[in-house]
């Protein structure tokens, strides 16, 4: 079986780890994991008196050791054995052969969209092993990330960062008066949305009219005062 051509690698999936963290990252293993997958692309239609009055194309790609499936926009791009360089590569076995999967989904389709068995053709099929990634990282937490080499998309529960590295990126953000403007900016729309609210709710209309313009010129002073 042949493999769906990665279009990230680990170096890229871990500089994402590293954004959400704020901070270095420490692997105490990775390895490759190629899961198998097919790839379907049926017609749906809706007839009346042998006439096609409507029809769908869907492309999908089918699980092959979970038993699910999901739409497949893109293209279908598939080389032979890939070099991930000096991994562990996993192939894991399917759970369903390409027969059983395709009953699978036309049955699903038939449900989903209201049309009969026989309304649903299947044009072309085809079986690749999807490429994904594990990370199990023991800095600056132990965690095990699963991300997708194909989309390049983190598909674990995303990182965060923790308050000291928030605060460092902060104070180092602060530095510059480029800094300060942003942070300064944040807090001001922080507190017209708090202004708004309360206007909203808690005075009459005309008494709102004249708030906001009052805060509308407050603001212009101070920018005039500051940056005129």
């Amino acid at each position: 079986m042949q493999e769906l051509r990665a279009n990230y690698t680990l170096k890229h999936i871990e500089e994402q780890i590293r954004l959400l963290y704020k901070q270095p990252i420490s692997a105490a293993s990775e390895r490759i994991v190629l899961t198998p997958f097919y790839f379907f692309t049926f017609i749906i239609y809706k007839d009346e008196s042998g006439v096609v009055k409507e029809y769908k194309r869907l492309r999908i790609a089918f699980d092959a050791t979970e038993g699910t499936f999901r739409d497949f926009d893109n293209e279908l791009t598939v080389t032979a054995e890939q070099d991930f360089g000096p991994v562990e590569v996993t192939k894991q076995d399917a759970s369903v052969d390409i027969e059983e999967a395709k009953h699978i989904v036309r049955i699903m389709l038939s449900h989903k969209y209201s049309v009969s068995l026989q309304n649903i053709e299947l044009l072309r099929s085809a079986a690749a092993y999807w490429p994904f990634c594990e990370i199990s990282l023991n800095k600056p937490e132990k965690k095990r990330i699963k991300a997708d080499l194909f989309m390049g998309k983190i598909l674990s529960d995303a990182p965060k960062p923790s308050f000291s590295a928030i605060l460092k990126e902060t104070l180092n953000e602060l530095k510059s008066p480029k800094g300060w403007l942003h942070y300064m900016g944040e807090i001001l729309k922080d507190l017209i949305k708090l202004a708004v609210r309360f206007i909203k709710h808690l005075m009459p209309k005309n008494a709102q009219q004249a708030l906001v313009l009052a805060l509308i010129l407050l603001l212009l002073v101070i920018f005039i005062t500051n940056y005129g």
